[in-house]
């Protein structure tokens, strides 16, 4: 910084430091990057660490840039499936497309034909049809122990395991041998081997044809 260069690059600067101290150093580093004005490229195999810090985020794959973009639009609107599943934890659902419906919505049934999903396809440049194999993905921290205002899918199971994490309780829950993610509040009370139903809406639930990897 001393001799003001042009463009910075840090490579991993964090990853000998213990969490709480990763947590002051990335906002340090994002409070002096705004201040000097320098167009820094950071560079992190930490998700999280990646969307706090960045104005835009490349997200690679074997040396190929999948996608760029704001932290939201890259969360929000993955353009494949791989960018949708390398940010943060998620459960996915393979299946067929049983119907393609209005404003870029659709519904698929998984392979067990067991489950019935209507998720968003998160781009216009994806093109589905019917019968096409496709993947549902549903990330844990969508969930809903209580159903919600909007129009939602339904996950019931057993809960096989569970995890105090702090901010928030993580379970597993199985349903039919498929294993589920889920983060519920830590004052709702959940139970090994009891029966649990959670609830994601329709727009958090991303569908992507199978092609799109």
């Amino acid at each position: 910084m001393v001799i003001e260069p042009q463009v910075l690059l840090l490579d991993e600067p964090l990853s000998n430091l213990d969490a709480k101290l990763r947590i002051e150093m990335r906002e340090e580093i994002k409070r002096l990057q705004r201040r000097l004005g320098i167009t820094t490229i950071y560079v992190t195999h930490d998700q999280e660490e990646a969307m706090v810090i960045s104005d835009r985020i490349a997200v690679m794959n074997r040396g190929r840039i999948m996608q760029v973009g704001t932290p939201r639009e890259l969360y929000k609107r993955p353009r494949n499936l791989f960018v949708a599943t390398f940010l943060g934890r998620c459960t996915l659902i393979k299946g067929k497309i049983s119907k393609v419906l209005p404003n870029s919505y659709v519904t698929l049934v998984s392979e067990e034909g067991d489950l019935k999903l209507v998720g968003i396809i998160p781009s216009e440049e994806l093109e589905v049809k019917e019968g096409e194999e496709a993947v549902a993905i549903m990330r844990p921290q969508d969930f809903s122990p209580e159903e919600p205002s909007k129009p939602s899918n339904v996950i019931e199971g057993i809960v096989d395991w569970l995890s105090f994490v702090g901010p928030y309780v993580e379970i597993r829950v199985n349903r039919n041998g498929k294993r589920i993610l889920i983060n519920v509040p830590t004052d709702f009370e959940v139970e090994v081997n009891k029966r649990f139903k959670a609830f994601i809406p329709y727009d958090a639930t991303i569908i992507f044809p199978s092609t799109y990897g």
